[in-house]
């Protein structure tokens, strides 16, 4: 705020107030807080927003989330409902996002930001997004102009991070792999394989290639199908109904080599994991790999930002966060060899 003495100050606060001139609260819980801001502010509308909430996290996720991926999607929200169509930088600020020296402390939470840092200029095209991952304990005596300098180099660098004062740019380029040795594999024949989102396409399609290697396979899934002495008549009275479609492939994957066991179970609820868990080490044995691969999919998955809520970004977190979480509760007790 010394080096931009124009600057407008927002704090998170108990609901929306205006201090003075330059300085607003609101509340990161409330989406009408933001509206409440932009609309304070009238014509004078700032051609950079610094995001720098993520810097110091809360331990709950989901004030992580309020702070962090949810405020941006508010923010991206409420600039287009109030008009600011004008071109924008938005750099966001979080620790502990990448493993890049090996020695910095990670925060998985923040890595949420860079969902809506990569898709509000995809769809908001005036709004361009920097993430900045800036871990102040490695950068002490760092000068702030170098965080500052962010705010005017090439918005082509769309994620960066300072290392014990060194600036580190995410580039991406190609890489060849060499075919693995046959003795470099981790599968197992007759191996027993756990797939999360099971009957998804990408839960099936895995269980396929691992049908050669007659693995033991249980697919988990919220739904399941029906008891397979109700298949015949499924697949010859209904032929094309979605259901008939995975017992298909149920059954294309049994006649490649496997042995698949059909699961029903959330694993957002502990106590269902934990269940399914146990269910596949007393048909099977003990487990030697998981796939987690369960998501929030379908239409109704998709969303632009302008229709995305805190019950959509919830929904995606079920499955692939505390579902995870859960993974890693439900196997303390026992050990996966792969």
């Amino acid at each position: 705020v010394q080096q931009f003495p124009g600057a407008i100050q927002v704090h998170s606060g108990e609901c929306f107030s205006r201090l003075d001139d330059q300085t607003f609260t609101l509340n990161p819980h409330r989406p009408e807080d933001y509206r409440a801001l932009l609309d304070a502010l009238g014509t004078h509308r700032p051609t950079q927003i610094l995001h720098g909430w993520s810097l110091t996290s809360p331990a709950d996720f989901a004030e992580t989330q309020e702070r962090g991926c949810q405020s941006l999607l508010h923010l991206a929200q409420f600039l287009a409902q109030c008009g600011w169509h004008h071109p924008l930088r938005l750099t966001v600020l979080a620790p502990g996002i990448f493993n890049i020296v090996g020695d910095e402390p990670l925060l998985p939470a923040h890595a949420t930001l860079l969902g809506p840092s990569t898709v509000i200029p995809q769809e908001y095209r005036q709004i361009t997004c920097r993430v900045v991952d800036w871990p102040t304990a490695l950068n002490g005596g760092v000068p702030l102009q170098r965080l500052l300098a962010e705010l005017s180099t090439p918005e082509s660098e769309t994620v960066v991070a300072y290392r014990h004062g060194l600036r580190w740019v995410q580039q991406f380029e190609p890489v060849s792999l060499p075919e693995p040795a046959p003795d470099q594999t981790l599968l197992r024949s007759q191996g027993v394989y756990l797939i999360t989102g099971g009957l998804g396409n990408i839960g099936l399609t895995l269980a396929l290639a691992l049908a050669p290697w007659r693995a033991k396979i249980a697919l988990l899934s919220r739904q399941g199908l029906p008891p397979r002495s109700h298949w015949p008549t499924l697949l010859e009275t209904t032929p094309n109904d979605p259901t008939s479609d995975k017992i298909r492939q149920v059954q294309a994957i049994e006649a490649a080599g496997a042995e698949v066991l059909i699961l029903i179970a959330d694993v957002g609820d502990l106590a269902q994991l934990r269940g399914a868990i146990a269910h596949t080490e007393t048909h099977f044995g003990p487990l030697n790999g998981i796939v987690h691969a369960a998501g929030a999919v379908g239409e109704q998955a998709f969303r632009v930002i302008a229709e995305t809520s805190r019950a959509e970004l919830t929904e995606q977190f079920r499955a692939k966060v505390f579902g995870l979480e859960n993974l890693a509760e439900a196997l303390q007790a026992g050990v996966c060899s792969l």
